[in-house]
């Protein structure tokens, strides 16, 4: 870890300290905020719960299949000293992109540290999923939402967020498979030059084939890597199947999860082994120009 972000590290301690000690109210709206279920891989579709890519080999003009990966769930963790997850995570290869929860205690603060890093970075757009006793967010988009409340929602986001590159969604196992829902979406990002990654948390998702149809930069998950549990033998068997897409000239788009440590090694570890089998990590936005759609 280079010294002028440990410098960008204390200072933004410091405010945080010295903002936080002033705030006693906020700390009740926090506990309500850590109930926001994160990584709820439970509860997405079966059939979706694993990569389902055909093993065709394709004709591309470029020598090595490109590996992109995303970190979701980023804003919730409290911790920044220099053996916390933000700081670990943020060992990770600069190519690899961060998704960050909007209206989480350190939303903000996790896209400031990571400016610095010039690390990709994506909005992780909470929408609504099909079991309604999940709690997706303090603001959901939710599938009876008219345009205007879409668009107001998705604004207030990027207020938040306004260094992002892309958006991703956060659920939205109800919300993906509206047209209306993500044609609001969609036009919203084209409006504002943004990037749409489907995180396929349904089966029937039809925001990429959307995306595709508006004319927005798009890609859509491959792989959860974390499922169907975040061990080491849950990558070993992906990384099986990552010989077989090499040899296919398969791209390959990968979605993990910013909750523990154990995590965060086993990407790492994937991200080597792909690499010794010969695929080219590359940012996400490298990623959805070059990729041949869809898959």
């Amino acid at each position: 870890m280079g010294k002028k972000r440990k410098v960008v590290l204390y200072l933004m301690l410091f405010v945080m300290f010295l903002s936080f000690s002033a705030c006693n109210d906020k700390k009740k709206t926090e506990e309500v905020k850590e109930n926001v279920i994160l990584d709820p891989l439970i509860y997405h579709d079966n059939n979706i719960l694993s990569d389902t890519l055909n093993i065709e080999v394709l004709d591309k003009d470029y020598t090595n299949p490109r590996l992109s990966i995303i970190i979701d769930d980023f804003g919730n963790y409290n911790n920044f000293m220099l053996d916390s997850l933000l700081v670990k995570f943020g060992e990770l290869p600069k190519e690899v992109s961060f998704a960050i929860l909007p209206n989480l205690s350190y939303s903000e603060f996790v896209m400031e540290y990571f400016q610095y890093d010039n690390r990709e970075l994506l909005l992780h757009a909470p929408l609504e999923p099909q079991n309604s006793k999940i709690n997706a967010g303090e603001v959901v988009i939710n599938s009876e939402d008219d345009a205007i409340t879409i668009i107001n929602k998705m604004n207030e986001f990027h207020a938040q967020l306004p260094y992002i590159s892309g958006v991703n969604n956060h659920m939205g196992s109800k919300a993906t498979e509206s047209p209306e829902v993500m044609s609001a979406i969609l036009e919203w990002c084209q409006t504002n030059n943004l990037y749409f990654i489907d995180s396929a948390t349904t089966s029937k998702s039809v925001a990429f084939a959307l995306a595709q149809e508006f004319g927005v930069p798009s890609a859509k998950r491959d792989i959860f890597l974390d499922v169907p549990n975040p061990t080491k033998e849950t990558v070993e068997n992906y990384l099986v199947k990552m010989k077989k897409y090499f040899e296919a000239n398969r791209d390959i788009l990968v979605i993990t999860h910013a909750s523990s440590l154990e995590r965060r090694d086993n990407l790492q570890y994937f991200i080597t082994e792909a690499q010794k089998i010969g695929y080219k990590l590359v940012p996400v936005s490298e990623y959805i120009t070059i990729s041949e759609q869809p898959i």
